[in-house]
């Protein structure tokens, strides 16, 4: 038997599942397609209705983030004319390929702030808001994978399900704030800021939608758990949300300002750029960027001192959130909870099982034969 790595496995399931997908192309429609349309504080949208849900895909929450606009908060959204489609999904941020699972969708772009609705109908029923952060680390992945699509969760439990794209890795966490200015502060935090504007975007919207405003709860996934951690602990996303989920994920602790200022420098060093000219990094190719992102890791490693605390909490070279005591004012669970997120009800838990992957992936196989002992000896560090 051919074996399938734990990203295949998932693919391959997933697309097996998911062939009750109309797949709609300009050019290629049906006229008994049920099209639903839906007006927004931007304009009308149009939508499909398909196993019964009502499915918006590829919708606009924020403005362009491309060119000037790189490293920095968003172009305002500009409202349109006429009906806009939302039958595709949008592009996923900038990545590595193959890390995303999207029917028909785009290739990776910097300009990716779009985010996918299910509801069950455009009513104004105030259903609850399930407001979902993918997972993927702070690196890669997408709200349009079949393995999360949100048809059956909406239609099963009355829910209206939300997933965004968001800026990631180099282009969603590199700390400019020490050199570049006002223009450029929370830098360090462009890709979780980006997924509270998809809340305050749902704030506005979602009523329109069949969803209740005040009853959102944000909920997420391995880096999803994490991004959802982060959420839990910033002001800028207290008004939007009122409960969440952390699964298999959490964050506890983000990257120090003084570790994202050295991955900086350390970017800059391999691009021959001087600091005092760091504007140069908004003409370099956001391929030639990724790059870059894939390279520091491994320069860090040769002098790393093994500061990494899990998931965003970087040694040099990666890239998450970066405690700048503004965007992100604490470490999400460290010391202590946040105290702006005591009266919202968190639930954590865990994908059972789950380090089956990554002790065979890693090869530690010694991890399935611990006794009580053995186990306390390897959570001293």
């Amino acid at each position: 038997m051919t074996s399938l790595n734990r990203r295949e496995f998932i693919i391959h399931t997933s697309l097996a599942t998911a062939g009750f997908f109309i797949l709609t192309k300009t050019g290629c429609r049906s006229d008994s397609i049920p099209y639903v349309d839906v007006e927004t504080a931007y304009g009308k949208l149009r939508g499909i209705r398909q196993n019964g849900v009502n499915i918006y895909k590829g919708i606009p929450y924020a403005g362009r983030v491309s060119g000037d606009r790189r490293f920095r908060s968003p172009a305002l959204l500009e409202p349109w004319t006429g009906t806009r489609e939302a039958l595709q999904l949008g592009p996923p941020s900038i990545q590595i390929p193959n890390q995303t699972y999207g029917i028909n969708e785009p290739e990776p772009a910097e300009d990716c702030l779009v985010l996918n609705i299910w509801t069950p109908k455009n009513d104004n029923k105030k259903r609850p808001v399930m407001f979902y952060n993918h997972g993927g680390g702070f690196s890669h992945g997408s709200g349009g994978s079949v393995a999360q699509d949100g048809t059956n969760l909406a239609r099963n439990f009355d829910v209206v399900v939300v997933q965004t794209n968001h800026r990631l890795g180099l282009l969603g966490y590199l700390f400019l704030d020490e050199l570049a200015g006002e223009d450029y502060a929370g830098s360090g935090n462009m890709g979780m800021l980006d997924i509270i504007l998809g809340l305050k975007w749902v704030h506005d919207n979602i009523k329109a939608f069949g969803g209740d405003p005040n009853n959102v709860m944000i909920f997420g996934e391995s880096g999803g758990g994490a991004k959802t951690s982060c959420l839990y602990a910033m002001l800028g996303a207290a008004p939007y949300f009122n409960k969440a989920s952390i699964e298999s994920g959490p964050g506890i602790r983000m990257t120090e300002p003084e570790t994202a200022a050295e991955t900086t420098s350390m970017l800059l060093k391999e691009l021959n750029i001087a600091p005092k000219y760091w504007r140069k990094l908004l003409e370099v190719p956001a391929a030639d960027l990724l790059d870059m992102q894939m390279k520091l890791p491994q320069l860090a490693a040769r002098t790393s001192s093994g500061r990494s605390l899990g998931i965003g909490s970087t040694n040099p070279g990666g890239f998450g959130p970066v405690v700048d005591g503004v965007a992100l004012p604490i470490h999400p669970f460290y010391p202590t909870a946040p105290e702006i997120s005591r009266e919202k009800p968190l639930m954590v838990g865990w994908n059972e099982d789950e380090y089956t992957f990554f002790g065979l992936a890693g090869g530690d196989t010694a991890a399935f034969q611990l006794d009580e002992a053995g186990l306390q000896e390897r959570l001293k560090p």
